[in-house]
């Protein structure tokens, strides 16, 4: 494989997917090429990045609180 890459470079990018709808391709391309069982994965493993996202973010600060701060 290294072998290949070497002698005929690295693959260029699709220039197609730079746009709304071309990357709103990809997206349903790739879905089509994955598996049921790696579908649930991806789900499972967007919900677990989406909790620690909502667990780190701080709070945003109360209204009363913020009214108080300033005389």
């Amino acid at each position: 494989m290294h072998d290949q890459i070497r002698m005929q470079g690295r693959p260029k990018p699709s220039w197609s997917y730079g746009t709304f709808e071309g990357a709103r391709a990809q997206v349903r391309e790739t879905a089509r090429n994955m598996s049921f069982r790696d579908k649930i994965r991806w789900l499972e493993e967007s919900e677990a990045l989406a909790l620690r996202f909502r667990v780190e973010r701080p709070a945003p600060p109360r209204t009363t609180d913020a009214l108080n701060d300033h005389p």
